[in-house]
């Protein structure tokens, strides 16, 4: 569908602000001053990965925005039976880049659910529709993305979470893991 342009959701009134351009969507919640608040929940190295990856984004040329769900996980997948059966929940539909719903899926896998499903999930996306050879890469930057993007936004100033916080956490060790190229909910090894 065409027509869609960068939102972003703002948790106030109104709920979306549509946003120039695809670096603008990027850098949505991010700290102004790098790494601002994000400071001391990543080794260095992450960091400056984190702000490569970013500002590689930000400068990347990207077409219209897609429609997405906003929130694609295994929360929101019905089965009966263990049938597909569909997707509900559409309450967080956006303008999205491409990736966004795998790449949310992929942040998300392996939380609710004690096995990790996105392989699956990601053959049977595959059926239905076709996606370039460097799709996994671009996934997993989507997720790291959409990842920082949420941490920013519970620990920035609007709402001043704590990056101890148990939700603030696993999110740092999700994203490092990205990072790593493991999958998001694989426990840590210190």
């Amino acid at each position: 569908m065409a027509g869609f342009g960068w939102l972003q959701r703002t948790g106030v009134q109104p709920l979306t602000a549509e946003l120039a351009s695809y670096g603008d969507f990027v850098g949505s919640g991010l700290p102004e001053s790098w790494p601002g608040w994000l400071t001391g929940l990543f080794e260095p190295g992450q960091l400056d990965a984190l702000e490569t990856l970013v500002e590689a984004q930000r400068a990347r040329v990207a077409g219209a925005a897609h429609l997405a769900h906003g929130d694609l996980d295994v929360t929101h997948i019905c089965t009966h039976d263990g049938t597909y059966r569909g997707i509900i929940d559409f309450g967080e539909m956006r303008g999205a880049e491409l990736y966004f719903d795998l790449g949310h899926f992929l942040l998300h896998d392996g939380e609710t659910r004690p096995v990790e499903l996105f392989d699956s999930f990601l053959a049977g996306y595959t059926e239905v529709t076709g996606l370039p050879d460097d799709h996994r890469e671009a996934i997993r930057v989507s997720a790291i993305l959409l990842g920082l993007r949420q941490l920013s936004l519970w620990l920035g100033p609007g709402r001043n979470g704590s990056p101890n916080s148990r939700l603030a956490q696993l999110r740092v060790a999700e994203l490092a893991n990205l990072l790593e190229r493991k999958p998001a909910a694989q426990p840590r090894v210190t």
